[in-house]
């Protein structure tokens, strides 16, 4: 069985304050472990939410659903 290992990241500390008062978007460049990041930090939320923000259902602009989102 292979171990896992968690890095911490530098964003970490502030993603936790930032998340306790506040909804927070997460971008940057492919590959450079934005979802990894967000799901760690799930692991320890009570009631996390997630959207990806690349499903076609997002694609579509706002005002051509009424300004609805899916839920997640």
């Amino acid at each position: 069985m292979q171990a896992i290992i968690r890095m911490r990241r530098y964003l970490q500390e502030q993603l936790l304050v930032d998340l306790s008062r506040k909804a927070v978007v997460l971008t940057g460049p492919r590959q450079v472990g934005k979802t990894r990041q967000v799901r760690q930090l799930m692991e320890g939320s009570d009631s996390p939410r997630y959207l990806n923000w690349d499903g076609a259902a997002f694609q579509t602009p706002a005002w051509q659903n009424g300004y609805r989102y899916p839920q997640a």
